[in-house]
Order: C-alpha cells, then structure tokens, then sequence
C-alpha cells in the first residue's frame, strides 16, 4: 500500500466518522446568458451529500476582508466524489447556507486526498 494510499483511506475514515452531512450544488449543465435580459436560463443543477469535517477559522486569521469573522473551513474527502468543489457553489451544513470561496487540495503524490474549502455563511456573518 503507497503513502497515497493510506493517506487517502486514512482521510476517508475520520471524515466518515466525525464528519457532519453537508448538500453541495452544482451547475451540472451551464446556462445560456441573454444579453437582451441579462439573465442566464438553461442551467441545470444537482445536489451532492456528502460528509465533511468543518472548523471556524481562528480570530488571529481574520483580515476583515479575505478572511472574516465566522469564515469556516471545510474538508472534504476527495476520492469518488460526483464533483468537484469549486469557488461560488452553495452548501448546507448544520442548517445554514454557506458560499465556497476558494477551494485548495491536499494532494499527496498528485492525487488529491482532501479538498479544503474556505466558506462563508450566505447571510454574510
């Protein structure tokens, strides 16, 4: 068994234990933009549930601009996953909505283990 190997079991073992239920949404098919309208119509989108592992991010981060105040981090196992986690999608999780705004992956030999998601609560707290 590689270190990448154990490394991602590893991974998918701790958030399958102590990770809550979170419902991601994804544009699966992009929409169509009138520029006569302004709107985007034809998109299509599905939701993913999955088990995360989150923690607020420590006051000593907070910026008041990148980071602010309640921001959290999210982790999520990446093997077999339907999607890909990407900046701007929306989440539940704990009963609130949260917006991703950025998402960096732990790779361990270029396979991606985990995705660490920075996220905000939509309401902007």
């Amino acid at each position: 068994m590689t270190l990448s190997t154990r490394a991602r079991k590893t991974t998918e073992r701790l958030v399958e234990k102590y990770g809550n239920t979170a419902v991601f949404t994804a544009e699966t098919t992009a929409g169509t933009y009138s520029p006569t309208t302004g709107q985007v119509t034809g998109a299509v989108s599905t939701t993913y549930t999955v088990k995360v592992v989150s923690e607020e991010i420590p006051e000593r981060f907070v910026d008041g601009d990148t980071i602010r105040s309640g921001d959290v981090r999210v982790y999520l196992a990446a093997k077999d996953l339907d999607f890909t986690p990407a900046a701007g999608q929306v989440f539940t999780l704990s009963g609130e909505q949260f917006t991703a705004l950025g998402v960096k992956d732990a790779t361990v030999q270029d396979s991606a283990v985990v995705h660490e998601i920075h996220a905000r609560r939509v309401d902007g707290s």
